[in-house]
């Protein structure tokens, strides 16, 4: 017998312990075959010949409703597996991704991070990323104890925080899909509190946490960049809710004045008692959830609500609709991370603005300052250097002069992204909308030339240096002698496919003049050092 086999036959046995009857027994096999699959034995796991791999994330399935301890490690051991594309077709299960939602929606739980770090590896998957956009939400969130009280029994110091976690989770539960509900928690979970309120927030790594103390939710930004690779994905962020769900919110069911309603498993609080009082007939959540549920596409069969388990914990249920006032997109909603100081989140909803300009047919809404999905201001800003009016007027008083007011006007100490693996990212979206006319008008009257040149004169890294020389050769264009761009479906598809030929990581072209200048800077660096010898 090999010492693979002998490794492959103590891992089956250990896997055989993750299902044993004593909790015990399971955490202590939990933590050597976490720590397996953090080593050159991982491989073992993967096995389908043998049906391990199934074995393995079965058994890892059902250690995530266990201890937090244990549950955590079942997690971090599934975030070891998916790092290999080969295994995220196996977790493309809808059960199995609402439960992993139910981690990151809780607002006590302990898991949500992880949680988060383990969708981002599931949704490299085109097929996962497919079945997360049309799984239908999670319709049952375990409320906290203290959010269960009544207000009275509240601390005075804790009721803001209480009272928006509430809201969160009222607002959570009325989205009509999952992706909604990530977006959602996305957004309000890592807001800051301000004022006399943040005080009584819990500083976590410099941060007040509102809605989970224990989690920053960063690792959704990823999540988001994934799917928006894909057309559904894009659709969904820069589609207006109210538009993808239509007929998500009848007006039957609308009641803007209700609070949520906190069901603990012995007693049952409802805070607003109105209604009851006028004899209005009031609706039920199911009701809302049902019709919220009734426009989403293939949505797969929601997760079914638990009790409440012994510690307390109480389950809250929503009275919120859709409201048809509202034309924000999700991309509007989470644009505003694209300068937060989290390099993951800020990452990830950089790469999200870059992909959804390949949507061509958008980019005047991306341009225009009026429509909530402008996105124009927010690359721009990124990208300008932070004396750039000190520049112009030193260098160029009649750049100075057509310069557009609102570059004259940026702080000094605006936000400039000092990682060039997202400068990048944003160049390249620039470049991406200056493949269309209206693009590079809009470009042109917002001072982009200006921009872009002077963090070109800054710029030490040769790939945000041939990415901001292309966009200058589209925007100096000749736009009169060069052929109209006409926007019909024809066109906007060759568009598509020059843009992506040019950002491809591979292109040909691309890759030969960056080895060119490579060499080039290799051998100017040996010539300045030969120089200082002779000197």
């Amino acid at each position: 017998m090999t010492a693979s086999d002998d490794a492959a036959n103590q891992i089956d046995e250990l896997l055989e312990f993750l299902v044993h009857d004593q909790a015990a027994i399971r955490g202590i096999a939990m933590q050597h075959v976490a720590a397996l699959t953090g080593g050159d034995t991982v491989g073992l796991f993967k096995d389908t010949s043998t049906g391990r791999l199934a074995r393995t994330l079965a058994a890892l399935d059902a250690r995530l409703t266990d201890e937090p301890e244990v549950a955590h490690l079942a997690l971090k051991t599934m975030v070891n597996l998916t790092t290999d594309p080969a295994v995220l077709p196996a977790l493309n299960q809808p059960e199995f991704l609402l439960r992993i939602m139910s981690h990151v929606l809780t607002p006590a739980s302990l898991l949500a991070d992880i949680a988060c770090m383990l969708l981002s590896n599931l949704s490299r998957d085109a097929g996962v990323a497919t079945t997360l956009l049309r799984l239908a939400p999670v319709t049952v969130i375990k409320a906290p104890p203290m959010v269960v009280k009544p207000e009275a029994e509240v601390p005075a110091a804790d009721l803001p925080r209480i009272r928006f976690v509430r809201k969160t989770v009222e607002s959570i539960l009325a989205m009509p899909t999952a992706m909604d509900q990530l977006v959602e928690v996305f957004v309000r979970g890592v807001g800051v509190a301000a004022g006399a309120a943040a005080e009584s927030a819990t500083a976590v790594g410099g941060q007040s946490r509102w809605y989970n103390q224990q989690a920053d939710f960063h690792f959704l930004a990823s999540v988001f960049a994934n799917v928006t690779q894909h057309t559904d994905g894009r659709a969904f962020f820069l589609s207006p809710m109210v538009k993808r769900y239509p007929e998500a919110k009848p007006e039957n069911v609308v009641v803007e004045d209700e609070q949520p309603v906190i069901e603990n498993k012995n007693t049952r609080t409802t805070t607003n008692k109105s209604n009851k009082k006028k004899g209005g007939k009031k609706p039920t959540a199911g009701k809302k959830i049902a019709a919220a549920q009734a426009q989403a596409p293939a949505a797969a069969a929601p997760a079914q609500p638990t009790s409440a388990n012994d510690s307390g914990m109480g389950l809250a249920s929503t009275t919120m609709v859709l409201s048809e006032s509202d034309p924000t997109s999700a991309l509007s909603k989470v644009l505003c991370f694209t300068d937060h100081e989290a390099l993951i989140r800020r990452g990830g909803i950089v790469s999200l603005a870059k992909n959804v300009t390949f949507d061509l047919r958008a980019h005047p809404q991306f341009t225009d300052p009026k429509h909530p999905n402008f996105l124009l201001h927010a690359l721009l800003t990124s990208l300008a250097p932070a004396d750039m009016a000190d520049r112009l007027l030193e260098r160029d008083l009649d750049a100075l002069d057509t310069a557009p007011e609102w570059i004259l006007t940026l702080p000094s100490y605006h936000f400039v992204e000092p990682s060039a693996d997202l400068r990048r990212p944003l160049l390249e979206a620039l470049l991406v909308l200056a493949t269309t006319r209206v693009g590079r008008n809009a470009l042109r009257d917002a001072g982009a030339y200006l921009i872009v040149r002077e963090s070109h004169l800054v710029e030490k890294d040769i790939g945000c240096r041939i990415v901001a020389e292309r966009i200058v050769d589209h925007l100096m264009r000749d736009e009169e002698s060069a052929a109209a761009v006409a926007h019909d479906d024809e066109a906007i598809d060759e568009l598509v496919q020059l843009a992506d030929s040019r950002l491809r990581v591979h292109d040909e072209d691309f890759e030969a003049k960056l080895k060119v200048e490579k060499e080039m800077a290799e051998d100017e660096e040996e010539d300045e050092m030969a120089i200082e010898e002779i000197c």
